[in-house]
């Protein structure tokens, strides 16, 4: 049973991967290109992004950073 379910997921990360590989290279292109084009650094995005997530699955409490990714113009 734990061949099958190796073999399962090898197939499954192989069909899948070239889906992550276009979702990063998507993002990456949003972050640095059109951050640039609107002024917003993407290190101020990335580390907003971060707390926002922390703070929706109850980590840590951070209203600052979701006010301000909700109007972040290109935070996704």
């Amino acid at each position: 049973m734990d061949f099958i379910a190796l073999l399962v997921i090898i197939v499954v990360q192989i069909l899948f991967i070239s889906l992550a590989i276009v979702g990063v290279i998507l993002v990456a292109y949003k972050q640095m290109y059109v951050g640039k084009k609107l002024g917003v650094s993407s290190t101020a995005i990335e580390g907003t992004t971060g707390r926002r997530a922390m703070d929706v699955f109850g980590m840590r409490k951070n209203a600052a950073a979701i006010k301000l990714n909700r109007v972040l113009p290109n935070n996704s």
